[in-house]
């Protein structure tokens, strides 16, 4: 009788937590906004203060899919943008964007990736620092 009565105790108490868990990740999602622009990834997070951060597409280095187990319950990806701003926060790392449960993340990496416009040589001081790369490889082969 009394493991019973904990079992339904137990149960009582943990009802609402699990109901409140689709609701308090949905809640959370809402407050953490991304919009791709011609130019620049936009990420807005926040509920009563919000950040804004933005990174022109032609600095996006490199993007990173992740998925923790409780995401894959869930069917959530998170994609990690990192940028070569060389900003560097109080932490000693790049604050990275990070956009939370994007919907057919590889797909979007891949728009990320592909959109951003890359320079082939020729303009200013990185193109002479490629032409120069071009001859030394042709010189070294």
């Amino acid at each position: 009788m009394v493991a019973k009565s904990v079992i339904l105790l137990i149960g009582v108490v943990t009802a609402p937590f699990v109901l409140l868990v689709p609701w308090l990740v949905h809640r959370w999602l809402g407050w953490h906004r991304w919009w791709l622009t011609n130019e620049r990834l936009v990420v807005r997070t926040g509920l009563f203060g919000w950040k804004l951060q933005s990174v022109p597409l032609d600095r996006i280095v490199d993007v990173t899919i992740s998925s923790s187990w409780w995401d894959r319950l869930w069917g959530l990806e998170h994609i990690k943008v990192r940028d070569m701003t060389g900003e560097v926060g109080t932490s000693g790392i790049s604050p990275n964007l990070r956009l939370l449960a994007v919907p057919d993340a590889h797909e979007f990496a891949d728009l990320l990736l592909s959109s951003a416009p890359r320079r082939e040589g020729g303009e200013g001081e990185m193109g002479e620092v490629i032409e120069l790369l071009r001859v030394l490889v042709s010189k070294a082969g």
